[in-house]
């Protein structure tokens, strides 16, 4: 099924002459395999000696914008300790046909989008199309708790993408003390939940 794309207008090629016709097109909705023809004198309002050779044909192939996205995230610890620094390994996925050049993979403590802390960013080379790259950033947790942690690739908005919705992940992790705890029942003027501590009361070896 053909489809129309443009015409130009030429207003004049001299004898054993030549001239350039430049097209846009705009190739959204095509993919894969297209062939292009183009066609002179459409209509037949030139007199020739030779109406045979008007049109010309040639193959294209149309690829796909880059689209970045993550095929999967994994810590070496998944239940690190404060103070550890754990690396996250990021399998970087480009779902389009055309190579996603050099950008950066940022590391956030919550989302980017709010108040979010950037603790990590690391250089990514061009992932090529319907390829993965491999990704580390390393993360040290500096106290114990619950954080939400979020990714996301192309972090300068470098790469013209497909789907631009799909650059962020998040993963909950929960940090544990990076020693052993001691709990005793508590005297009566002791707290017996803090956010520091949690629920207990922590020895510190005196009497109770």
């Amino acid at each position: 099924q053909q489809r129309y794309i443009g015409s130009a207008f030429i207003p004049n090629i001299p004898a054993g002459g030549h001239a350039s016709a430049p097209f846009d097109w705009d190739t959204l909705g095509f993919t894969g395999p297209v062939t292009v023809t183009a066609a002179v004198d459409p209509f037949n309002r030139l007199g020739e000696v030779d109406e045979g050779n008007n049109q010309a044909a040639a193959p294209l192939t149309i690829r796909t914008r880059p689209d970045l996205a993550f095929a999967a995230v994994t810590l070496a610890d998944e239940e690190p300790m404060a103070g550890e620094t754990v690396t996250i390994t990021v399998a970087l996925k480009n779902r389009g046909q055309t190579a996603a050049g050099a950008q950066t993979m940022a590391l956030y403590q919550g989302n980017p989008a709010g108040n979010g802390t950037e603790i990590a960013v690391q250089n990514v080379a061009t992932v090529n199309g319907e390829a993965e790259r491999v990704v580390t950033l390393l993360w040290t947790p500096p106290t114990p708790g619950h954080y939400r942690l979020f990714l996301r690739s192309d972090n300068d908005n470098q790469i013209n993408e497909s789907d631009e919705q799909n650059n962020e992940r998040w993963l909950d992790v929960d940090v544990g003390f990076a020693h052993s705890l001691l709990l005793d029942s508590g005297a009566g003027d002791e707290p017996f939940y803090s956010p520091q501590q949690g629920y207990g009361v922590i020895d510190d070896g005196k009497a109770d």
